[in-house]
């Protein structure tokens, strides 16, 4: 292997690795630290070398993160992609035509009062770019203020630790809401529409749900966050999950 750093994340996978290779007479020979764990220090040395890696690593990941944060700040970030009918050129992000009109579509069809299963449902019977179409997408585009050029940043983030996970930020860190950092594809008035008819919809959904006798109704909590599991129905599938 040419390092360490390319052979493991972090000090514990390294040597969980390297024994695991060890049991069945295979050693590791890092070309970069001039190490062999077949012999008798390799071992030693690797979890060193492997230690030393991971904080070298650990520090790129956290200028890295600053170099994010202080671009998110003064309103200059450039994400690595962009939302469904959008594109990125250059460093700019372009509207992409075809996708923008089934993006109005989506927002325009939702105002007429169809529901978000009936708009995926209608897609999926037109074969819209022949792919399939979920509840939770078209959720995701009627949420989403990227669609009015506007642009709320570290929605999610990357946890400290390594190997490095992407979660949703839930207040754990500090958001960044930039204004017109793109073209719109929606009209304000139009989102702010949509916004307050989800509302509306998620309110009288929820007051129709609690009225009705559910067995399971305050007995089945988050195993991760203790949440009272919520009755969520989607394309005709009604199931419990987590808020």
């Amino acid at each position: 292997v040419k390092s360490i750093s390319r052979f493991a994340h972090n000090t514990k996978e390294c040597l969980e690795i390297i024994r695991e290779l060890k049991s069945i007479g295979i050693g590791v020979c890092f070309e970069e630290q001039n190490n062999d764990t077949s012999n008798m220090s390799g071992e030693l040395l690797t979890s060193v070398f492997a230690a030393i890696a991971q904080k070298e690593s650990e520090s790129l990941s956290a200028k890295m993160r600053w170099s994010y944060q202080y671009r998110m700040e003064s309103g200059t970030f450039l994400p690595s992609s962009v939302p469904f009918g959008y594109m990125l050129q250059g460093k700019k992000i372009l509207i992409n035509e075809e996708n923008a009109e089934i993006v109005r579509y989506i927002f325009n069809a939702y105002l007429a009062g169809y529901g978000i299963a009936e708009i995926a449902e209608q897609l999926n019977q037109q074969k819209v770019l022949n792919r399939t179409w979920h509840c939770t997408m078209i959720t995701r585009i009627i949420s989403n203020e990227r669609y009015i050029g506007d642009s709320l940043w570290q929605k999610t983030y990357a946890t400290d630790d390594l190997p490095v996970r992407q979660v949703r930020n839930n207040g754990e860190r500090e958001q960044y809401y930039a204004e017109r950092t793109h073209p719109p594809i929606i009209a304000l008035e139009v989102f702010q529409a949509v916004q307050a008819l989800k509302s509306q919809r998620r309110e009288k959904y929820y007051s129709e749900l609690h009225s009705k006798d559910a067995p399971l109704q305050k007995k089945l909590y988050c195993g991760a966050c203790g949440t009272i599991f919520k009755q969520r129905k989607c394309c005709g599938v009604v199931y419990w999950a987590c808020r």
